[in-house]
């Protein structure tokens, strides 16, 4: 079984990069694996920092920690262009980038911004050829072309190529079928989320629905000739951010606290909590999850915590300290 292992994600909206900054040099010494980045062009009426350049600005300041996205939406960039980016940051960073990739989801974003919003078949279709074109530049010796439905290019010469061989990690997001089936063939990993829909509709999932998934993932690797073991499976798990508390009334106080620092309703996110997405509790019925989650099948946890965008970072620090210590014993 490989190494369990966890990172941070920061949505860049509505903070300083100074504030940023501090969230990732956090999680480098509280040893985490890694920090990702969330790609949107905008998110309501908040700042908003773009996500390629933040990550370059972010590699040059750490030493350590692996920097991510999560995830880059495939329609934003031309996949040749995404390649050229990708491989500059890996060399800022010293071969710590992990690119993730996803289909998009937000129509509202891509017409703002004059970005074409075809079907869910034909982004992922776009998802798909954008990962072969970034693998073809980066593995490439000289000069490399694609003709594919969506985008062809022509002796592209995608130099320096990234430190990290034969390429940087690529996680592609999302549980559907067809998503799955792109990922067998071509990532290195799968990022999942423990529910489905938007923010008003969604539906949470079990353990026993998300293992469903995995194991679909692994008949679709044995079906492509390829050992399921060399598909890492993340779980994005922090959906808004974890919160620990030791008994039941400071739980409740720190749901008004972290309510109350972020402007948001007390009984709207007491009704966010779960077992998979706003993981919450003592420190040992945490772990439990994140067990349970491990025995599903998943190697990697991916999770936000609340406070940081207001310089609070005592979630992040009790995590790494009265989490990770117990699971790692």
């Amino acid at each position: 079984m490989k190494r369990l292992r966890f990172g941070v994600n920061l949505l860049p909206y509505g903070v300083t990069y100074t504030r940023l900054l501090d969230a990732v040099l956090r999680a480098e010494q509280l040893g985490f694996e890694s920090v990702w980045l969330s790609d949107h062009m905008q998110r309501a009426n908040l700042d908003v920092f773009e996500c390629w350049t933040a990550i370059a600005a972010l590699a040059a300041e750490t030493k350590r920690i692996r920097i991510g996205t999560s995830v880059t939406c495939a329609s934003f960039r031309n996949p040749a262009l995404l390649a050229k980016m990708g491989a500059t940051v890996d060399h800022v960073s010293g071969g710590r980038l992990e690119l993730g990739l996803g289909a998009g989801y937000d129509e509202t974003e891509f017409s703002a911004y004059g970005i074409p919003f075809p079907s869910l078949q034909v982004r992922i279709k776009i998802l798909e050829e954008s990962i072969q074109v970034i693998k073809t530049l980066w593995t490439a010796r000289t000069s490399a072309s694609f003709d594919g439905e969506i985008f062809k290019v022509s002796n592209v010469l995608c130099q320096p190529k990234p430190v990290q061989k034969p390429h940087p990690p690529i996680w592609v997001a999302g549980r559907s079928s067809r998503v799955l089936d792109v990922a067998a063939r071509l990532a290195t990993g799968v990022n999942m989320v423990p529910y489905s829909g938007v923010m008003e509709k969604r539906k949470l999932s079990t353990i026993d629905e998300l293992a469903g998934k995995i194991s679909e993932l692994q008949s679709k690797c044995e079906t492509y000739k390829r050992n399921p073991s060399e598909v890492d499976r993340l779980l994005y798990s922090g959906d808004g951010g974890i919160i620990i508390a030791d008994d039941e009334e400071a739980l409740s106080k720190k749901i008004k606290y972290f309510a109350e620092l972020s402007d948001a309703n007390p009984d709207e996110l007491k009704a966010r909590l779960s077992e998979l997405s706003v993981l919450h509790g003592r420190p040992d019925q945490i772990a439990s999850r994140i067990q349970q989650a491990a025995s599903a099948g998943f190697n990697y946890i991916l999770l936000q915590f609340y406070g940081w965008q207001q310089g609070v970072f005592d979630q992040m620090e009790d995590f790494a300290r009265r989490v990770v210590t117990r699971l790692q014993r």
